[in-house]
Parts: C-alpha cells; sequence; structure tokens
C-alpha cells in the first residue's frame, strides 16, 4: 500500500495557506488538475504504483478537486471519492467519461448548502452550485443506467446509490 498526499498552493487571500486550482474561476498560478496527473504519473512511474488500485479522494476543497480530475480525466484512477466538496456554479455540461465515484455530502450542511446558495466571498458574488444536479451530471456521464435506488440503513442516513 502506498498513500500520496499532495498539497494545494498558497493562496495568501485565504486564512488558511494552501488551496487548490478548482473550476471556481479564481485565478490560480498553477493548473491542479494537471498537477494531480502528474503526481498519479510519477507514483505509477517512479514507486510502481498499480494504476488500477489508486483510489483518488479529497475533503471540502479537495472534494472539489476530485470533482474536477473525475469529469476531465476519468481514467487516472480506478475510483474516486469526494466528501463534502464545494460545487460552484457554472457547471460543467459533461464528464468525460465512466468511473467508480462515491460523494458523500450532508443534507443539513450549513457551510457548503446541499442545494446550493449565491453568497460572497472577500467582496466578490459567488454562486455554490446545486449537488443533486451535479450528481445528475455525473449519472449521466458515468454511464449510471439503472435508475436510483434509496439505501435503507440501521442508522438512518439518507443515501442514494446509482449502479452501471
Amino acid at each position: 500500500m502506498s498513500l500520496s498526499r499532495p498539497g494545494g498552493q498558497p493562496d495568501p487571500l485565504l486564512t488558511k495557506s494552501f488551496d487548490w486550482s478548482v473550476a471556481d474561476g479564481a485565478d490560480k498560478p498553477r493548473d491542479d488538475t494537471d498537477y494531480i496527473t502528474r503526481v498519479i504519473a510519477d507514483a505509477t512511474a517512479r514507486l510502481g504504483v498499480d494504476h488500477e488500485k489508486i483510489v483518488l479522494a479529497g475533503n471540502l476543497r479537495g472534494g472539489s478537486m476530485v470533482r474536477d480530475v473525475v469529469c476531465a480525466s476519468p481514467g487516472q484512477a480506478q475510483a474516486f471519492a469526494s466528501y463534502f466538496g464545494v460545487f460552484r456554479d457554472p457547471m460543467a455540461e459533461t464528464c468525460a467519461g465512466g468511473t467508480h465515484l462515491f460523494h458523500s455530502h450532508g443534507v443539513e450542511d450549513k457551510t457548503v448548502s446541499i442545494a446550493g446558495r449565491k453568497l460572497e466571498w472577500q467582496g466578490e458574488p459567488f454562486e455554490q452550485g446545486d449537488i443533486p444536479k451535479w450528481l445528475g451530471i455525473w449519472w449521466q456521464s458515468l454511464s449510471c443506467i439503472e435508475a436510483a435506488e434509496p439505501v435503507n440503513d440501521a442508522i438512518a442516513l439518507r443515501m442514494t446509490r446509482w449502479r452501471d
């Protein structure tokens, strides 16, 4: 097993010191979708990591980075996991192809609303995207051919599963 933890790039506008150049309209010096692709290529070439066993995962803005990579280059990993990823408008119309994807998001999340909302950040307006709408784009682009099915469980989670 191998774990690679690539870091975001310095961002002087944020209170935290690093951020990802996700598809949100913000201008960043590095193309992080390309950066992640190069990190994966390095891990497979230098460390012998089996490309078929790579899982790309991210949390919050890292979850947004996962969303960007899965839409642009779904062949970069065997599976993708996005936890509470920020979905900014404008949304992509389609994604590049099929993959295995897990997305988790709280329906009561007050920071990143699952239904999206208009906000202001450092004096600039922006809109968080509608996550169910994003999931619909993934559903179509990632070749999920069966209808969504609710999943019942013992701990009262609301979950929907699409299968290809």
